[in-house]
Formats: structure tokens, sequence, C-alpha cells
């Protein structure tokens, strides 16, 4: 069941503001379920605009998902999202089959999915943040409770996938994907995770530990990056990665030597 509480149906002046936003998210609906061929649009908006209006999800509707509102969806139609809202909506029973557990999913590559929402102001700023909270917590430790996986077991995939996303984005500045405000979120997960990489996994990691040396020395320390916010995000890097170096597995010690040189 879904806690219908945030949903103030009884209150002219919110449900007038809601509907003055509809149209917007009816939009965006469509474009999103037309990039399916599975999926009865119609039905799926029809769906939607139930759960925009009454928080009313059918788990059965979300089983069979071909007319389904969609769990990603369904955080843009919430009207009061926050670290427990997003926790509801991952542990509804009709998004199950969707794997939203289990591994350290890259829910911070997930900004392009709704920028246009929030540049339309039908939702928040801080959105993408709020969902990073609600999915991760704020350590790698947390993250793994809420999103039920092993530490240890997910190491590897944040340092190579989230690792590489930090670093692009100290080279280069905000992408499409990562900007200050997610970088610098996401920032403690990859920290948290360097110390658990097994010698297999500093093997694996061989070509992005090369990549991030590359960032440091050939663009940092020759001044090719002028951008104040990315040197001072590169700093934050180098400084964290030291501040950890003891605890690290020595390989991955012996490859990262150059960060800390």
């Amino acid at each position: 069941m879904i806690d219908i509480t945030p949903w103030k149906t009884n209150d002219l002046e919110w449900k007038k503001n809601r509907d003055e936003y509809w149209s917007i998210f009816e939009r965006w609906l469509i474009k999103n379920y037309s990039a399916s061929e599975d999926l009865f649009v119609d039905r799926c908006l029809k769906n939607a605009k139930n759960f925009y209006d009454n928080g009313i999800l059918d788990k059965s509707i979300e089983g069979n998902f071909v007319e389904a509102v969609g769990f990603r969806p369904a955080l843009a139609l919430h009207p009061k999202i926050c670290d427990s809202s997003i926790r509801e909506l991952m542990a509804f029973e009709g998004f199950k089959n969707q794997h939203l557990k289990g591994h350290f999913a890259s829910y911070y590559l997930m900004k392009p999915r709704y920028i246009s929402l929030i540049e339309q102001t039908a939702l928040p700023q801080n959105f993408i943040l709020a969902l990073l909270k609600g999915f991760y917590g704020n350590t790698l430790a947390e993250a793994a409770e809420i999103l039920e996986f092993e530490p240890r077991s997910q190491a590897f995939h944040v340092v190579y996938d989230l690792g590489a996303k930090l670093f692009l984005f100290a080279a280069d500045g905000e992408g499409e994907y990562i900007n200050h405000e997610i970088a610098s979120y996401m920032l403690p997960f990859f920290l948290g995770a360097l110390p658990l990489l097994s010698e297999e996994d500093a093997e694996k990691c061989t070509s992005r530990f090369k990549a991030f040396v590359k960032v440091k020395v050939r663009e940092f320390d020759s001044g090719a990056i002028t951008d104040p916010q990315g040197r001072e995000f590169m700093e934050k890097i180098l400084k964290g990665i030291k501040s950890c170096w003891g605890n690290l597995n020595p390989l991955v010690q012996e490859k990262l030597s150059p960060l800390v040189e």
C-alpha cells in the first residue's frame, strides 16, 4: 500500500496546483511511454493520472507492465518525494520485478530523465539530489542496507563506473548526467568503495586507474583543467584517496600511487 497522506485531495488549492502542472507531466509521460513498443500508452497515461491525482497504484497492473505507471514515472508523479516515499515505492509489490535492489544501481545517472520537468518547474530544483538520498542514504554502508547488497560485492562497480563519471566531471565539468551537486554527493561512495577492492578487483580496474592517473597528471598537474570548480573537485578526490590510503589493497596502492605522489 502507498501512503496517500501527501495527496491532499480535499484541498482545493492543492488540487488546482496539481491540475495546472498535469499538462507538462502528460507530455513527458507520452514521450516516455511511446518509447516502448510493449506499452499501451493510453492505458498507462490513464493509470498515471490516477496516481498523480489520488495516489492509487494497482500492483497487478504494475506487475503486468503493459499498462503500468512504472517506477521511474511514479517518482516524478509523487507529490512529496523524500527518503520515505522513495523507499516506499521501491518496496511496492508491483515494482518487485524491476530489479530495484540487490546491487549498487546507477541511479546517479537519472538526471536526463527528469531534467525537462525540472526546467519547467514541474519538479523542484533539488529533485535529483532528493532521489539520490532516498536511494543511497549518505554512505556506502547505508546504500548497502537500503538496496540490499553486500558492500564488497559491489565495490568494483562503484569504483569502475561511478569513479569514471567523477573524474570525467573534474576534467570536463558539468555534463548530461553529472553536475557539481551530484558529483559532490556521490564522491563519498566512491571513496568508501576503494578500500573494499580486492586484488582481483584491482586488476579489473586497471584501465580505469590509468584513466584516473591521466586526468591527474596530464590534465590537473599540467594546469589543463582551468575551471575553478573542476580543480576544486579534483583536489577533493585526491585528498579523499590520501585519507583512506592506508586501508587500500597493496595492488590498488601500486596502481594509484601517482595520485598521491
